[in-house]
């Protein structure tokens, strides 16, 4: 993902900060976080259980002063916020009998 995807992606779920606490990680660096998580393409739990034995997010936790606690917060968090702001823009589900056959008659080769 280059700077120009981020910053819009970023834009899309609410801009630079939706927490207004003064501890608050920005939005930006937690949307860091979950990418970070989400190209791994592990589950969350295959990658709590390789990454926290000292590996990638004990760095992490080193190169952003965030705790481990606050890294899978944030995974969590922004991965709800993904759903809440984007899902009905780029998920759409069957209104009809007749979308709901299409689907089923789907060749998936």
């Amino acid at each position: 993902m280059n700077t120009k995807q981020f910053d819009r992606l970023l834009n899309e779920l609410g801009g630079e900060n939706t927490n207004r606490a003064i501890h608050a990680a920005p939005l930006r660096d937690k949307l860091a976080v979950f990418l970070m998580y989400a190209r791994t393409g592990r589950s969350f739990t295959k990658f709590v259980d390789i990454h926290f034995s000292g590996n990638c997010l004990s760095k992490l936790s080193a190169d952003t002063l965030y705790s481990r606690a606050a890294i899978c917060e944030y995974i969590h968090e922004v991965s709800n916020l993904i759903w809440d702001k984007l899902r009905n823009k780029y998920i759409s589900l069957p209104k009809t009998k007749e979308d709901w056959l299409n689907i089923e008659n789907c060749d998936l080769e």
